[in-house]
């Protein structure tokens, strides 16, 4: 199905939550990061309005307690609450102090391609390639129980998107943007704390970027 269509599935049974999810992709091009944060929300309201539970705070429990009542397949589960890549995860990721040291891995023609969560073009990324399973879930959720309900099989999708994330040291950080040892040396050498050195490797300039500019400007 596509998602305009899964959108108006979901709004004939919620028109708040249809009309909310329909606003998150409008918005999904210019602020794609709240879009991601909010998409994920829905889903954890979803899970908590199927299970009539809005007591319980550990949204993990209520992920396992939905895949146990066969509202979530195993491999859903797996996307959005295992303990090194998921969904789950993610949103944990997002809201931390030094969120630069996280980044999606992505392998493009062999290459291994960081996206870092700081970037606007890294949850672009995400949200165009992981909406739609996102929105497929959501969907199963709220319409799993109405008359003549189509249930979308996600387990395609699933395997063909996985998530893979890696953490970041300081030193990958700025070896990434083309500084030698000796100059992430000095620059740590001078610092106080962890949370300063990530600070300075999120606002450093990209030397390789700059060097490939110059070099073909003056060509």
């Amino acid at each position: 199905m596509e998602n305009s269509e899964i959108i108006d599935a979901i709004w004939s049974i919620s028109r708040y939550h249809g009309n909310t999810i329909g606003e998150i992709f409008q918005l999904s091009e210019e602020y794609p990061q709240i879009s991601t944060s909010m998409l994920f929300l829905i889903l954890e309201n979803a899970c908590r309005i199927k299970l009539d539970d809005f007591q319980t705070t550990s949204i993990s429990k209520l992920y396992i307690k939905l895949n146990e009542q066969g509202l979530l397949s195993d491999g859903e589960l797996q996307f959005i609450n295992n303990k090194e890549n998921s969904l789950r995860i993610i949103r944990n990721k997002m809201a931390h102090r030094n969120v630069i040291k996280h980044s999606f891995i992505v392998d493009e023609d062999g290459r291994e391609i960081f996206y870092p969560f700081t970037e606007k073009t890294t949850w672009k990324y995400f949200f165009n390639k992981y909406s739609n399973v996102i929105l497929s879930i959501i969907y199963n959720l709220f319409c799993s129980d109405i008359l003549g309900y189509s249930p979308i099989d996600t387990s395609s999708q699933l395997s063909k998107n996985k998530i893979i994330l890696k953490e970041l040291s300081v030193k990958d950080i700025f070896k990434l943007k083309g500084f030698s040892d000796d100059d992430i040396n000095k620059i740590i050498s001078v610092t106080t704390s962890e949370s300063e050195q990530y600070i300075l490797a999120e606002n450093a300039s990209d030397i390789n970027l700059l060097s490939s500019v110059f070099k073909n400007l003056f060509k």
